[in-house]
């Protein structure tokens, strides 16, 4: 089946679930965050976020998430635990630390001290997605691991989303580094091949012609 052809079954399908994200009339275009949460969701819950004291350890709120989709910013990063000298470049690995443990703006309603955000990994999902929009001085990685309740689990880069001018564009990038993109306006259904990507030319990644990265998506390695 063609790309445009799965893009338009989608967008139907999503339209009846959420129209309001997922509008069918232009010029209204749909929400790419709202799209990686619906598609990258879980049958199951495969994330625990507990919320609680960093001094008296009480659990304030604790939930369940069936997404991994990542918002990454400049206050997560300046509220991350565990490092010292901040890194000029945030590798996805440091990002993904900073989003399992980090310091919240509330306070303890029982000793006022900071709240800590932690997640656990309950079950490994097949993907995982980063809203890099406003990620300042990341360098994509080609892989990294994940800890999880049943070890450490290996995610590769798979895809890049890019936005700019109210447009999507995106690269895909197969196990063996083989690089595609794609262009609904111009290349409709169809790939071009975009050479093979080298680890030491990650940074080429950032941007697609003039628009930016905005999602990165990983896939569970074998």
């Amino acid at each position: 089946m063609a790309l445009d052809s799965v893009r338009d079954q989608m967008h139907e399908k999503l339209h009846n679930i959420d129209p309001g994200s997922f509008p069918i009339v232009p010029p209204h275009g749909s929400d790419i965050y709202a799209l990686c949460r619906h598609v990258l969701a879980s049958s199951s819950n495969i994330l625990q976020r507990i919320d609680r004291c960093s001094s008296c350890h009480v659990i304030h709120h604790e939930t369940q998430l069936n997404t991994m989709l990542w918002e990454l910013n400049l206050q997560l990063w300046n509220n991350r635990i565990g490092y010292g000298h901040a890194p000029q470049t945030r590798t996805m690995a440091q990002w993904l630390k900073a989003c399992l443990k980090h310091k919240l703006s509330d306070r303890c309603r029982f000793c006022h001290a900071t709240m800590i955000r932690e997640y656990k990994v309950l079950y490994t999902p097949n993907f995982m997605a980063f809203n890099v929009f406003q990620a300042d001085n990341t360098k994509l990685s080609k892989n990294f691991s994940v800890p999880t309740s049943q070890g450490e689990v290996n995610f590769e880069l798979v895809g890049v989303i890019y936005y700019g001018g109210h447009h999507f564009t995106c690269r895909i990038i197969t196990p063996d580094g083989h690089v595609w993109m794609n262009d609904g306006r111009d290349t409709g259904a169809e790939c071009q091949y975009d050479d093979k990507l080298k680890a030491t030319e990650m940074d080429r990644l950032r941007t697609l012609g003039s628009r930016s990265m905005t999602v990165a998506i990983y896939c569970r390695g074998n």
